[in-house]
């Protein structure tokens, strides 16, 4: 029997379920960001299942707003640092976060 409720069969692909990639996905994110790469995920997931191009252009729109938002973050800092600050910081993150993901 389908249990819609908690196993619908449109987040569901063999034996993985899209709220399990999007956990693992958004670990260590908060708010906003994690929202909406988890609604890119979920809406890429499903689209062949339920509603098509639909879903590809909900996926599309979030992962706009994410990339609006990390633009505009990376304007706000390098207006505050310097381009040169904020070329060494970007580089420092970076290898800090390779380092935390290995």
């Amino acid at each position: 029997m389908q249990d819609n409720v908690n196993h619908p069969a449109h987040y569901t692909q063999g034996k993985v379920e899209v709220i399990e990639i999007i956990e693992q996905l958004t670990n260590g994110m908060e708010g906003h960001k994690a929202y909406c790469l988890g609604n890119v995920v979920k809406y890429i997931f499903r689209h062949e299942r339920k509603n098509g191009l639909e879903d590809l252009k909900k996926a599309n729109w979030y992962l706009q707003r994410v990339i609006e938002r990390e633009e505009q973050n990376e304007q706000r800092l390098l207006g505050e640092c310097g381009e040169g600050e904020w070329n060494q910081s970007k580089h420092l993150l970076l290898e800090k976060k390779t380092r935390y993901e290995r």
